[in-house]
């Protein structure tokens, strides 16, 4: 049985977009949420900063806090294609 999860994010102009967890890539545990498009990866900040600088480089940046109710991690966007950013993290995530 496939369950879809998404969360509904409201953009500063308060439009909504529907975001989708992402199967592969969605720890109920995980430290942060990376969000690509309209997919949300919940992963662990500090495995990802040790694999890798850029990642180090961008938590290190204040973020925007994220909308109360979403989820009790910090949520970073990026610009990068769900699938550029799910390859990324399988190689990140799975080199252990």
């Amino acid at each position: 049985m496939l369950f879809l999860f998404f969360l509904i994010i409201a953009s500063d102009s308060g439009d909504c977009t529907a975001i989708i967890h992402d199967k592969e890539f969605w720890y109920p545990d995980g430290s942060v949420v990376l969000v690509a498009g309209t997919t949300a990866f919940r992963v662990y900040q500090g495995i990802l900063t040790a694999e890798s600088t850029i990642f180090s480089d961008l938590f290190s940046i204040p973020q925007p806090e994220a909308a109360e109710g979403i989820v009790e991690c910090p949520t970073v966007e990026v610009s990068d294609s769900v699938e550029d950013l799910r390859t990324l993290l399988r190689f990140l995530l799975n080199r252990r």
